[in-house]
């Protein structure tokens, strides 16, 4: 009894759970679309332009006579005045004896030439004789070779020791370059192409003038050209060094013993404005 009594109540709780899986859920309640609100076009009124009112008629301007040629005077004579009177004809008279005499002391007794050894004789305490005529030498310098050179600030009138480098060497001359950061250092091309313009330069100017008096103090055929800093030459600064006028210049003291002049270089030499080497200019200075 018992057994049947719980069968019937397993097939009740089955059926149940049948009706339940089999009762549908309930649909979800589906939104309502809002309304689509199309944008208003707002159309603008075209202004009419107004009518433009007729341009006026131009107003006639009075016109003035032309003024009356301004009549021509007649041209006025020009009356010359009159020639200045002549001047007293200088004298005719013959030359005076003593006239003759004064004209000939000045025209025979020159003055003596400097002698710059002889002043050292008596001046400077020079007690031997100096030699101006060396052997010449055999073989030109080496091209490296460094020497100080005295040379003169034409400002200041300053004479200083420069460094020197010599650069190249030609078939006249030698061609030295001050050894400083103010001056550079030309290329093989320009020192060769001016130094064969120098050679021709002193060539022409030896058929016309004549040999210079060769070896010369230092025995040696070649001048020296020595080409300076503008700072050294004149008296500028890096800042103003292209106002330096000076091209070059030559000074007879160099070609006197260094017993006779103290700041002598003992030869025959130019001091050349270095920046302007390699120039048509510079060419022409020598």
């Amino acid at each position: 009894m018992h057994t049947w009594k719980k069968i019937r109540l397993f097939l009740l709780v089955v059926l149940l759970a049948a009706l339940v899986a089999c009762d549908p859920a309930e649909p979800e309640p589906t939104s309502t679309p809002e309304p689509v609100v199309e944008p208003t076009v707002v159309v603008e009124e075209t202004a009419v332009p107004e009518p433009t009112e007729a341009p006026a008629e131009p107003t006639e301007v009075p016109t003035e006579p032309a003024p009356e040629p301004t009549p021509t005077e007649e041209p006025v004579g020009f009356t010359w005045p009159e020639p200045l009177p002549e001047k007293e004809q200088l004298s005719r008279d013959p030359v005076t004896d003593e006239e003759t005499a004064v004209f000939n002391f000045f025209a025979t007794d020159l003055p003596m030439e400097r002698d710059d050894i002889a002043l050292a004789f008596a001046y400077k305490g020079l007690t031997e004789e100096p030699v101006l005529h060396p052997e010449p030498v055999s073989e030109p310098l080496k091209v490296g070779t460094r020497q100080d050179v005295f040379i003169n600030n034409s400002d200041t009138n300053v004479t200083t020791a420069v460094p020197m480098q010599l650069l190249y060497v030609s078939d006249h001359a030698y061609f030295w370059f001050e050894q400083t950061d103010t001056l550079s250092t030309p290329d093989e091309e320009t020192l060769a192409f001016t130094a064969e313009q120098y050679d021709n330069i002193y060539e022409q100017v030896r058929s016309f003038f004549g040999p210079e008096d060769s070896p010369g103090i230092d025995g040696d055929p070649r001048v020296h050209i020595m080409n300076a800093s503008p700072l050294t030459i004149c008296d500028v600064d890096e800042s103003t060094a292209h106002q330096c006028g000076l091209l070059g210049y030559v000074s007879s003291s160099d070609m006197q013993p260094a017993a006779v002049r103290e700041n002598s270089n003992a030869r025959e030499m130019f001091v050349m404005n270095g920046s302007r080497f390699g120039s048509a200019l510079y060419l022409e200075v020598l």
